[in-house]
């Protein structure tokens, strides 16, 4: 896909944020048609803001979300219609409820917390060495 770059402006004086800007609806188009440079400018766009965002909604996951809502958006990139504010928007909609359920998921996981005392000295149930030494002790019990 020629032509599209991504431009550098700042948003309310606050910090820089990437925009592909004018050439958003060319991009969005030829992304939607297959064009797989056009995606790349989509998500060069995009996926940085996302990760942070997602670090800061579920850290330990926050990877595997983002390639999760990447999925999410390649499966319905067709149907979206509006502006790139709209589409950052669909974007970030679509990781926040990727996040939402996986903190849903995490909290109905049981957690077992034993504490690191408990693990240690305890043998096993079935000790190969204690056996051995059993059976050895038998023999020379019966000699």
């Amino acid at each position: 896909m020629q032509g599209a770059h991504l431009t550098h402006h700042g948003r309310g004086g606050d910090r820089a944020a990437s925009m592909i800007g004018a050439s958003f609806p060319t991009v969005l188009a030829a992304a939607q048609d297959g064009d797989t440079q056009a995606f790349a400018v989509l998500w060069r766009d995009l996926q940085p803001g996302l990760l942070r965002y997602l670090r800061v909604a579920a850290s330990e996951a926050a990877e595997d979300l983002a390639a999760d809502t990447w999925v999410s958006v390649i499966r319905g990139l067709g149907r979206f219609q509006g502006d790139e504010q709209r589409f950052r928007a669909w974007v970030f909609t679509a990781a926040r409820h990727r996040a939402v359920d996986w903190r849903r998921h995490v909290a109905r996981q049981p957690t077992y917390a034993l504490p690191s005392q408990a693990l240690v000295d305890r043998a096993a149930p079935d000790d190969p060495a204690a056996e051995a030494l059993e059976a050895q002790s038998t023999r020379a019990a019966l000699a």
